[in-house]
């Protein structure tokens, strides 16, 4: 009975389609070949895209899937109907695919997923499709064992054009005298390291035919009478990752404590399994790294400390808000970028297409077709409160947002942010986690200081915990009436993020 299929997508900036236009990017060139096929079934195919240029790190963008793809706007039981991942050079590690796998193929809205491999040499490709396959998993290989035209194979044919340096640079054609695409754009494999319009083409080729097939066999299914199979649940499939997987490494006794061990590992199976069955809407963010139409963004989950629980603190101790009251308008607290990655000179005719007339009809003319879609809304790191030494960050989760009871603070920066906060910060003082839930009467029941009960050397890590537990009483108040969590920090501690996490 639906309208409109919906296929998220994540990534890095080959997805995003960098040093393309956005036309010849595969996500784009997926949804103009499955438009007429779900068309002729009165069905409109949208694709949000929603993978960054710049080497941001994938675990936070895995994470935060449902809120990245502004799944929000969807029927609870329908939310995506499939998610690709496409990451051939910024990776997760295998806990995070394995996590967001069974959020997607074992929650209540079921959502189909391919990915790439994640960790490369060490993936257990063939036992994550033993155990998901039948639920609707599959993972893509772009380089090792695919064509000559999908990346450099490891073993079989080689190219080496330009030099062996830069294989497929530039390289014109696939040698089987495809010196365009199908849609008239110039037929390049490889620009820089990135993927050309020939590339994104096959991949786009390769998820045509795969969901056409699939759709056939449906369609034939349901002519015959047959009902779709019920979708496993989360006690069906056990994990192919035991806890000791994402723990710290026993060989290293001083190593930190990673953040999935607080997010993961220390849930009793029965909450784990809670958690997985609300599929990608079990873990909640505020997100800094998108601007797709309906996304939850930071600017929606921050709230000057005024009028909030912490205010007669904040003032008690002369602090001052970090957000400022009118920080939901457009001024300087946040840095838009739309898009992240510009087009390029393909529209001008100067550089990778010489002559625009060899374009057919469809093919990139205008700026508009050539646009990306990999925006950002972040936090202005570089403004701080004049006059005061400490400042309160403070932001809202929404009752529907509360699982069990967790918040953290994450980045996606490879390098800065987070992985720059020293562990005096939190030894010393100079940074504080506070949280508040509803009062069984009115107002809010206030918990300062409960950094103290983390272990200080998770700083430097891409997310760091802020509320890590929560009893049973309060656990249910916050479920019903949503909670606040506030980080109280000196000007020296502050730190640039771009996702605030709830589960």
């Amino acid at each position: 009975n639906q309208k409109k299929l919906v296929i998220g997508v994540l990534g890095d900036s080959v997805t995003s389609g960098t040093d393309n236009c956005y036309y010849d990017a595969w996500p784009e060139q997926l949804r103009r070949q499955l438009a007429p096929l779900f068309g002729a079934m009165g069905m409109e195919v949208e694709i949000r895209n929603a993978a960054k240029n710049g080497g941001y790190s994938l675990p936070p963008q895995m994470l935060c899937a449902y809120d990245m793809l502004g799944v929000s706007d969807r029927p609870t039981d329908v939310g995506l109907d499939f998610l690709f991942q496409a990451n051939p050079f910024v990776n997760g590690e295998t806990v995070d695919a394995e996590l967001l796998i069974r959020r997607a193929l074992l929650g209540e809205s079921h959502t189909i997923i391919s990915m790439t491999e994640q960790n490369k040499n060490s993936f257990p490709t063939e036992d994550m499709i033993e155990n998901y396959a039948a639920a609707g998993l599959t993972i893509g290989t772009p380089f090792q064992d695919a064509p000559p035209e999908l990346g450099i194979p490891e073993k079989g044919h080689k190219f080496w054009f330009p030099d062996a340096q830069k294989g497929f640079w530039g390289m014109q054609g696939d040698g089987f005298c495809h010196l365009d695409t199908r849609s008239g754009s110039s037929a390049v494999v490889n620009r820089n390291w990135h993927w050309g319009p020939k590339f994104h083409q096959t991949y786009a080729d390769a998820y045509a035919l795969l969901l056409s097939r699939a759709t056939r066999l449906a369609l034939n299914d349901l002519s015959d009478g047959q009902t779709p199979p019920t979708p496993p649940k989360p006690s069906d499939l056990k994990r192919v990752l035991t806890d000791d997987d994402v723990k710290t490494p026993k060989a290293d006794d001083n190593a930190p404590p990673t953040w999935k061990e607080f997010l993961f590992s220390s849930q009793d199976d029965a909450t784990r399994l809670s958690a997985e069955q609300k599929g990608l809407g079990g873990v909640r963010c505020a997100v800094g790294l998108t601007n797709l139409p309906g996304a939850t963004l930071l600017k929606d989950w921050l709230r000057p400390a005024q009028g909030s629980p912490f205010e007669d603190k904040m003032n008690a101790r002369k602090g001052a808000t970090y957000v400022p009251p009118d920080h939901d308008v457009f001024n300087s607290f946040y840095r838009f970028k739309f898009p992240n990655s510009p087009p390029n000179n393909a529209v001008a005719g100067k550089d990778w297409v010489a002559d625009p007339k060899r374009f057919n009809g469809e093919a990139p003319r205008t700026l508009e077709q050539c646009r990306h879609v990999d925006g950002m809304t972040l936090i202005n790191s570089s403004i701080k409160p004049d006059g005061v030494d400490v400042s309160w960050l403070v932001w809202e989760i929404p009752a529907e947002a509360v699982s069990y009871g967790r918040a953290l603070i994450c980045t996606s920066l490879q390098k800065g942010g987070l992985q720059e906060l020293q562990k005096e910060s939190l030894d010393k003082g100079d940074m504080r986690f506070h949280y508040a839930v509803p009062q069984q009467k009115d107002g809010w029941k206030v918990y300062e200081d409960v950094h103290k009960k983390l272990d200080s050397t998770i700083v430097k890590q891409l997310c760091m915990p802020v509320v890590t537990e929560m009893d049973e009483a309060d656990l249910k108040a916050a479920r019903e009436g949503g909670m606040w969590v506030a980080v109280e920090w000196k000007a020296a501690a502050i730190f640039e993020f771009d996702y605030l996490v709830s589960t």
